[in-house]
């Protein structure tokens, strides 16, 4: 009797199991739709919060929310142009992520500012333009 012996493993065949695991079309559909998803959310969130968060806990009047939203409006037409062929001609993930984390900071500052009792209707303003610039870039990358 021959004791069988096993051949030893195929080093191709243990690379590409290794190399579907780290390269998983699937797994980045799935990353780059979830932070879509969490983008889109915090862009709606943020559009619907800032008048609120004006109205509540700075008492703005009527034309300040205006204004507010003429701010943003205003962001958007002015970095458009330049914008648009700029993210055109560069990485796009890294342009959403940066987009996604300036927004992410901009909102973030307001509770901040709130809790430290710093909190202003300019600053308001700038959070306005910051996250609508960072909507179109992060739009102007997809």
């Amino acid at each position: 009797m021959s004791a069988s012996v096993n051949p030893a493993p195929d080093p191709a065949a243990r690379t590409a199991g290794r190399f579907e695991t780290l390269h998983d079309p699937r797994r980045e559909l799935r990353q780059a739709w979830v932070a879509y998803a969490v983008s889109q959310a915090g862009s709606g969130i943020g559009a619907g919060a800032l008048p609120l968060v004006a109205i509540l806990m700075l008492d703005a009047s009527d034309w300040q929310v205006s204004l507010l939203a003429a701010v943003a409006g205003i962001a958007g037409a002015v970095t458009i142009m330049p914008l648009g062929p700029w993210v055109e001609f560069h990485r796009k993930r890294p342009t959403m992520i940066s987009a996604d984390l300036l927004r992410c900071a901009a909102l973030a500052s307001v509770p901040i500012a709130a809790w430290l009792g710093k909190l202003t209707f300019t600053q308001l303003c700038v959070v306005a333009a910051g996250q609508t610039v960072g909507t179109i870039a992060s739009s102007a990358a997809c």
